[in-house]
């Protein structure tokens, strides 16, 4: 059911067409404003100590580890920004298995008193991410989307990866840009976590961008990627 309502909120979003505008010059002619170049970039960079979602996430964020004081368990946590796009939504895993804690992470998380639809996060509860455990040998992972425009946007996923190499994807839904790819990995046994920064913009608003982190690289004892939350900023 979460992937079909992935899918279909992904559809929604990029079937809504971009109205052309006709501008009517006082001297009788038209002008036909110009087309925006869609642009793709990704960064990659080990996750900071700590890190204040709301600064952050002006236009929206979602926290998806567990909250000390209100555990959860078996279900994705979700604390996002009031008022925010509800990216977390279009969260999704990609051939799932058991959902578990992911404990030890990096960064702290911590965000603004009143910014949140759940309790305020800090850095003494908010520290854990989640992950799926093991369920084949690649291709396996996590997907999100966030909503695209012609003006320059900032998707900064908080994400790592265990035992393997995980290759992240990102596509524009308007096809106004070839599809980026980027890799992170950890060697056997081992757990690398990441800040990915993905900069972007679409040819037409209400277009989506969609990222994908996938193991590729199986290097034994259960690789998986695991998650812990994004924000979403104008450039």
């Amino acid at each position: 059911m979460r992937r079909l309502l992935f899918t279909l909120g992904l559809l929604l979003w990029a079937s809504v067409a971009q109205a052309q505008i006709t501008v009517t010059n006082p001297s009788g002619g038209t002008t036909t404003p110009a087309v925006v170049a869609g642009e793709i970039t990704i960064a990659t960079a080990s996750a900071p100590a700590s890190v204040n979602f709301s600064t952050e996430g002006t236009i929206d964020w979602f926290y998806a580890g567990t909250v000390a004081t209100t555990p959860r368990l078996q279900s994705i946590p979700v604390y996002s920004k009031l008022l925010g796009e509800q990216m977390y939504q279009l969260f999704d895993w990609v051939d799932p298995g058991t959902m578990w804690a992911y404990a030890g992470w990096t960064p702290l998380v911590s965000t603004t008193a009143g910014d949140s639809t759940g309790p305020t996060l800090t850095s003494s509860n908010a520290g854990t991410g989640i992950y799926r455990a093991e369920v084949g040998a690649v291709n396996y992972g996590m997907r999100f989307g966030a909503k695209a425009r012609t003006t320059t946007r900032v998707l900064r996923l908080y994400v790592g990866v265990y035992s393997g190499v995980a290759t992240i994807t990102a596509r524009l839904s308007d096809g106004s840009h070839a599809d980026v790819t980027a890799t992170i990995e950890a060697s056997a046994g081992q757990s690398a976590d990441k800040m990915i920064t993905i900069t972007y913009n679409s040819s037409e608003d209400f277009a989506m961008l969609s990222v994908s982190v996938l193991i590729t690289t199986n290097r034994g004892s259960s690789p998986n990627v695991h998650f812990m939350g994004a924000t979403l900023a104008s450039s």
